[in-house]
């Protein structure tokens, strides 16, 4: 899909780059279990966590195990509930993989925020420090942004859908604008990407209702 690629010298600081985000949770989720209870999770982090244990227990989407709820978004339930399935009785032990799993998701998110700024550049640099690289040490860094990637919420995962589709989004808009004829199957995974950045987050709605307008 995209005729732009990174240079070798780019994929390798772009890599080193997602590698470090990951490993920078690793020591979070090896914490007591009096230390896992604080920053960055909070009390919502463990309220989804409570769903996600009861679901992998068989009793529905319910924070007590009695009354249902739909105060949550579904996706990140859809990659909690496995892990609380598979940890079984031991609760913490779950906790500690969801640190793992956001490391994944915030390591992936490096390289599409690169992948992003590599589309929207008019004329690529490729040599020295290039803005990919740029774009991915800032969110690599930034502690706003460690904290938004690794609260335990939707957030991380919707930001990572987020900059997808609005890589795909810029992406066909600049082949439209060149005359390029564009697949049929790149508006239908477009779509799909839209799709699952709603599950991610419900209010993303408002951008695909933009994106359609």
């Amino acid at each position: 899909m995209w005729s732009t690629s990174f240079s070798r010298r780019e994929k390798y600081s772009i890599g080193v780059l997602s590698v470090l985000t990951f490993a920078l949770r690793i020591p979070l989720a090896l914490r007591s279990e009096r230390a896992l209870t604080m920053l960055p999770f909070g009390d919502d982090a463990y309220y989804l966590f409570s769903i996600a244990r009861n679901l992998a227990a068989g009793h529905g989407p319910t924070v007590d195990g009695t009354h249902l709820t739909n105060g949550f978004q579904p996706l990140i339930l859809l990659f909690y509930t496995p892990i609380f399935w598979l940890c079984g009785s031991d609760a913490w032990l779950a906790v500690r993989w969801t640190f793992i799993v956001n490391g994944m998701i915030a390591a992936l998110s490096v390289w599409a925020v690169a992948l992003l700024i590599r589309t929207l550049e008019r004329e690529p640099q490729t040599t020295g420090i290039t803005a990919p690289i740029i774009g991915a040490a800032l969110w690599t860094f930034t502690f706003q942004i460690f904290s938004v990637m690794t609260n335990g919420l939707e957030t991380g995962l919707a930001s990572l859908l987020l900059i997808a589709a609005l890589t795909f989004y810029a992406k066909l808009k600049i082949d439209s604008a060149k005359g390029i004829k564009i697949p049929i199957r790149q508006w239908v995974i477009f779509g799909a990407v839209l799709g699952f950045t709603v599950l991610a987050r419900v209010d993303a709605a408002i951008f695909v209702a933009i994106v359609v307008l």
